[in-house]
């Protein structure tokens, strides 16, 4: 059950060099996402900028989550679409069910990572108060409405697949990814993330190497070990960047954004896992300079 009395507020914009983008927005506690024209989220337009954007003072009909506003109209147009969340956008990769499964309104958002993008956050949890912060992952948007029906597998899976694999890593109990918590819900969508462990002294190393923290070998040593253990148990992280590997105070390394992860035995369209561990490999050593 979501929260109630949230205030309307701008959640995300998605701003894409197509000729309409997505804004996804709570009204009336009840999450809707508008297609608008490109034009009018202009700077210097009011439609979702400046103190009083013009979307949140508009008439929402009740119980309709997708609209579409052009600009030869700034009234909302009731626009179909399936919002079937990430299980109905994964071909071929179930996403399971999960005991532990919470509406995303009722998280408290401590902290965006990105101004306006509700992608990555850090949040707490009255049911996970002995947690502390955490940090939730959603999949913004339906995918479809970033550039047409081709695009939705592209955004929905990858985030279906993320949610899996860093369930699967976790609960492996190799200890080279936060511990997974849980499904993140939405009404109406059905999932659309999931929520796992925070550290606040942990810090990835895009961050680290920003903040003029020189990369060492230990770190290097560290950064292997936790490679080597993924792929001794027969799996590829495919996204090997800085911004993915944390590094928790007592010098040991975390990874996340499973997104392009891949199991043995399955078949990536970039190749064998084998051919995509050897390319973690080789990324990890393409910025990994000490």
């Amino acid at each position: 059950m979501s929260a109630t009395n949230l205030p309307n507020a701008i959640l995300a914009t998605t701003i894409k060099p197509f000729p309409v983008s997505v804004v996804r927005v709570r009204i009336d506690n009840l999450i809707r996402y508008v297609q608008v024209h490109i034009d009018l989220l202009a700077p210097e337009r009011n439609v979702i900028n400046g103190e009083d954007p013009q979307i949140l003072k508009m008439s929402f009909p009740a119980g309709i989550k997708c609209f579409l506003m052009t600009t030869d109209s700034l009234e909302l147009q009731p626009t179909s679409l399936q919002l079937g969340g990430l299980q109905n956008h994964a071909p071929g990769l179930p996403v399971p069910s999960h005991p532990v499964s919470h509406d995303y309104e009722t998280f408290t958002v401590l902290r965006n990572i990105r101004e306006r993008r509700d992608m990555l956050c850090v949040v707490s949890h009255p049911a996970h108060a002995h947690r502390g912060p955490m940090w939730r992952r959603v999949t913004e948007m339906p995918g479809s409405w970033l550039s047409g029906d081709g695009l939705r597998c592209s955004v929905e899976h990858k985030g279906a697949r993320d949610a899996t694999m860093h369930r699967y890593v976790s609960e492996l109990g190799l200890g080279v990814a936060p511990e997974f918590y849980g499904h993140v819900t939405e009404e109406g969508r059905g999932l659309v993330g999931f929520f796992y462990e925070y550290d606040e002294g942990a810090q990835n190393l895009k961050e680290r190497q920003e903040a003029g923290h020189a990369f060492t070998r230990e770190d290097l040593r560290a950064c292997n070990e936790v490679v080597k253990k993924l792929h001794d148990n027969g799996i590829c992280h495919g996204n090997l960047q800085p911004h993915n590997v944390f590094r928790r105070p007592d010098g040991s390394m975390v990874l996340v954004d499973f997104a392009n992860s891949y199991r043995v035995g399955e078949e990536p369209q970039e190749g064998t896992v084998e051919h995509l561990q050897r390319m973690d490999l080789t990324a990890l050593l393409g910025w990994a300079k000490v």
